[in-house]
């Protein structure tokens, strides 16, 4: 890796940040706990010659609920301190888990859950995207709210500043599952998450979404159609949506994975769920 100058800023303020972010004229590159850089420099990737490092800013370190029952994550949360968060705990134990399965507890120490989704590709994606999450995010026009999945489409340079989830107290069936080749210590396979919610026995709200190794994490709208408001998950039901999956998911291919593995994985793995959620419902829904 070729050692090049680089200049780097330590803003303490989100206005700081955003004051020394309009006086450049040129590309800038983010870095809070800066391990997702760390892996890409190990790759041969260039060394940015201007960071702004936001690791210093005080605000936006906070886990809470706000009164409209929605848990908000402060981007520069530690992914370790959000795992072991007692809010996350109770409310959203699926995310605790998630965190658990990324990387090495070192890498959980410094690593953020706003670097993990800045990045594209982070493991909590699919779940914060079955969660229907959004994100509070600043750039040059100021402070934005938008939902996660249309966050992921923009090209434009933005601070993460807060992951917002709304916490729904109706019966629901969350999960999440990584496939890896060794489970923390690589990138995944597959990384796939869900949310079922039930009423009048008929399934009313369904977030499908699956991601994995160099893929974008997505939700499978077309999966989440033929769920969605079906009285009963049965044989033709588990087919059409794997069938579905099988069309609609398109998982980046590597040295290790083909895409086509990756989509009957992340197929299999769906089924699987369903077939478990099914019999957890005392077999109103098989």
């Amino acid at each position: 890796m070729r050692i090049l100058e680089t200049t780097v800023a330590s803003p303490t303020t989100i206005e700081e940040a955003w004051t020394m972010w309009k006086s450049y004229d040129e590309a800038i590159t983010f870095i809070a706990g800066g391990t997702f850089l760390q892996t890409k420099w190990e790759k041969g990737a260039a060394v940015p010659s201007k960071m702004l490092h936001l690791g210093g800013i005080s605000e936006y370190k906070q886990i809470y609920m706000d009164t409209e029952s929605q848990i908000h994550i402060g981007s520069f949360v530690k992914l370790a301190e959000c795992k072991n968060h007692p809010l996350i705990i109770k409310k959203l134990p699926q995310l605790s888990q998630t965190i658990e399965k990324i990387a090495a507890p070192a890498v959980r120490n410094l690593g953020t859950i706003g670097g993990n989704i800045a990045n594209q590709v982070g493991d909590t994606i699919p779940l914060l995207l079955a969660l229907d999450a959004e994100i509070l995010y600043l750039n040059k026009d100021g402070k934005q709210r938008i939902d996660l999945q249309d966050w992921s489409k923009m090209t434009e340079d933005s601070i993460i500043l807060e992951v917002i989830i709304p916490f729904d107290n109706r019966e629901s069936y969350l999960f999440t599952k990584k496939i890896g080749r060794r489970e923390a210590f690589s990138t995944s396979v597959v990384t796939l998450a869900g949310k079922l919610t039930i009423k009048e026995n008929q399934l009313c709200n369904v977030r499908i979404a699956a991601g994995g190794g160099e893929t974008q994490p997505m939700r499978l709208r077309n999966v989440e159609s033929i769920l969605k408001h079906a009285p009963i998950v049965d044989s033709n039901i588990l087919k059409k949506v794997y069938q579905t999956v099988m069309t609609e998911y398109q998982p980046v291919e590597d040295a290790f994975y083909s895409s086509n593995y990756r989509l009957k994985v992340a197929s299999n793995l769906l089924i699987s769920e369903l077939e478990k959620w099914s019999g957890e419902y005392g077999g109103l829904y098989k």
